[in-house]
């Protein structure tokens, strides 16, 4: 009897220790997922933080741009016979209507990324809705660059209709982003 009961101990010591060694086997392959997970993570908010900085310093090359182009242009309508003086207004105007624009975009274009970003450590559904809404707004930003490239070749007559198009673009644009980043 007696030792079947040192038996019995001895099954159950190691039995306890088969349960320790599987939880401790549980506890470190969680604190490996967490470390791939958390290394994953860091590895987009870099890749997110060089994208910005890209996107910064292309604002500021088509800033300097329009500038460059808006002071031209006022310089020719100085040169030109004034009609009423228009042109001259308008170019200063241009250069201040795309750089307030291109500002929105740099800050819009944070709060795509930081949508990226949430969808970079999302699973499942969620990661693939995430991921198609930054798709789709990626795209209608690109468009809105491209309609945004174009502010310097837009006609005196054509101007007021193409900013209100423009205005609205970029209106559409900011609540796209904002529904999805609820």
């Amino acid at each position: 009897m007696k030792h079947r009961f040192n038996s019995m101990l001895v099954l159950g010591a190691l039995a306890a220790s088969l349960a320790a060694v599987g939880c401790q086997k549980s506890a470190r392959q969680q604190q490996e997922e967490a470390a791939a997970a958390q290394r994953e993570l860091d590895e987009t908010r870099r890749e997110v933080q060089k994208d910005l900085a890209e996107a910064r310093r292309e604002a500021q090359k088509e800033v300097a741009e329009a500038e460059r182009h808006a002071r031209e242009t006022a310089a020719e309508a100085r040169n030109a016979p004034a009609v009423g003086g228009a042109n001259a207004v308008l170019a200063p105007n241009r250069g201040d209507y795309l750089r307030r624009h291109r500002d929105e975009l740099i800050t819009l274009d944070q709060k795509v990324d930081a949508l990226e970003a949430r969808a970079a450590t999302a699973t499942g559904k969620a990661k693939a809705e995430l991921n198609a809404k930054v798709k789709r707004l990626r795209e209608q930003r690109a468009a809105l660059g491209r309609q945004l490239d174009t502010v310097g070749t837009v006609a005196d007559a054509t101007w007021s209709s193409f900013a209100a198009n423009l205005d609205k673009s970029f209106d559409d644009f900011e609540a796209a982003v904002d529904r999805a980043s609820e």
